[in-house]
């Protein structure tokens, strides 16, 4: 899950340890580039915005980043899109399906198969956190999401 962390990293040093605030606001899988040595890129910064260290924490915040990395950590560890299509008029949304399988204690039913054989997830409690922590990142109210300490 080295990605994970790498882009957990990217994003904590645009939103703490730049002196002027960084929001990325375009967190997705296709802004995320793999290097030559596995190390995940937090690329195109089109819509990122500077935020000074006094700036109102009003409106946009880096709440927006935490959302959305929520949604691409669950993203990787389902090897799915968070939401699919059904039908015309039906859809599947992951994180719901996430939180029902954590509930029965059957969260390794999520996890995309090619994870598990390339041995990125082999052991159900550090799934456990993981999903934890990206519902965590996805909560609905903005004011509940924050960085987890796990």
């Amino acid at each position: 899950m080295g990605v994970a962390i790498d882009v957990a990293k990217a994003l904590s040093y645009l939103h703490r340890d730049c002196q002027s605030r960084i929001l990325h606001l375009d967190v997705k899988p296709e802004n995320i580039l793999i290097n030559e040595n596995y190390c995940a890129l937090v690329s195109n910064f089109g819509l990122s915005k500077l935020k000074e260290r006094d700036e109102s924490r009003n409106g946009v915040s880096e709440k927006c980043d935490v959302y959305s990395y929520g949604m691409v950590l669950l993203e990787i560890i389902g090897g799915r899109r968070n939401i699919y299509k059904m039908s015309k008029k039906k859809f599947e949304f992951f994180p719901r399906i996430v939180v029902e399988k954590l509930r029965d204690g059957k969260l390794m039913e999520i996890v995309d198969e090619r994870l598990v054989m390339i041995g990125g997830i082999n052991d159900e409690r550090v799934l456990q956190r993981m999903v934890v922590m990206a519902l965590w990142c996805i909560r609905e109210k903005a004011k509940m999401r924050r960085y987890a300490r796990f």
